[in-house]
């Protein structure tokens, strides 16, 4: 009798275990999905988290930076460059003026209150200036900031695709090209695009960059040199776009110059 009731017990198990090899597979699939579904969660929450710490950072920058930005006048950009009446012409151009003077009439620049252009003054000296190698400096002034940062955004554009949206586009690029064959540098700075003129001079590469480097440190504060975007180019170069970092790297070989002389 044991050994027909041990018999029996062994053919009893035999479906046993196939049954419970199943059910035990299925619950440590269904565990490990728990386990991978729980860690997808946590990973989710903290990509959420370090987006929201990224956001919150670029908002803590950009508040910082309008909160330290420098506002600069027109009376000090002319101190600055020193344009006293006895030294330069101070031109005074409106919008919708038929003048033939150099950078006045680019659709680019469209829609400013007044292009205040200075000339040196004496030169030329039979004519009235009008080239772009007449004058110092242009500061183009619109209405407001928002206008002048929508404006200096579409000159980003021509100067990284080489297009213009708008009317006469060949013309105005080959101006374009025919001001940074001689050198320049643009900004936006408040409700002001400012395009410094610069001129091939035998020592441009000593002196340009260090110009341009202490006109950068007048019109802006630490927090805004860290964000901010403006043109430059050299003699015989078309422009290009520089954050403040590139252009001290680019410029480092006349920058150090300034800083040992100091």
């Amino acid at each position: 009798m044991l050994i027909g009731s041990v018999f029996v017990f062994k053919n009893f198990m035999k479906p046993m275990k196939t049954k419970i090899l199943p059910l035990l597979l299925i619950a440590l699939t269904t565990c490990c999905n728990e386990n991978s579904n729980f860690n997808n969660s946590v990973n989710k929450n903290k990509l959420t988290q370090i987006e929201a710490k990224i956001k919150d950072t670029h908002s803590d920058i950009k508040a910082k930076v309008a909160l330290t930005q420098k506002v600069i006048s027109l009376k000090q950009i002319k101190d600055f460059f020193k344009l006293s009446n006895s030294d330069y012409t101070h031109h005074k151009i409106t919008d919708n003026a038929n003048l033939n003077v150099d950078m006045a009439n680019i659709p680019v620049f469209s829609g400013y209150n007044m292009l205040h252009a200075f000339s040196y003054k004496g030169y030329p000296r039979t004519i009235k200036p009008k080239r772009y190698n007449h004058f110092v400096l242009y500061v183009y002034e619109y209405p407001d900031s928002v206008k002048a940062n929508v404006i200096f955004e579409e000159l980003k554009k021509i100067v990284n695709t080489g297009r213009l949206n708008g009317n006469d586009e060949e013309n105005a690029i080959k101006v374009l090209s025919n001001a940074a064959y001689f050198g320049g540098f643009i900004c936006l700075k408040n409700n002001f695009i400012i395009w410094r003129v610069e001129t091939c001079t035998p020592d441009y590469q000593k002196t340009d960059p260090v110009n341009e480097y202490n006109f950068l440190k007048f019109l802006y504060s630490d927090e805004e040199l860290a964000t901010i975007k403006f043109l430059n180019s050299d003699c015989g170069d078309m422009f290009r776009t520089y954050s403040y970092l590139t252009f001290v790297k680019a410029y480092s070989y006349a920058l150090k110059q300034k800083l040992m002389n100091k």
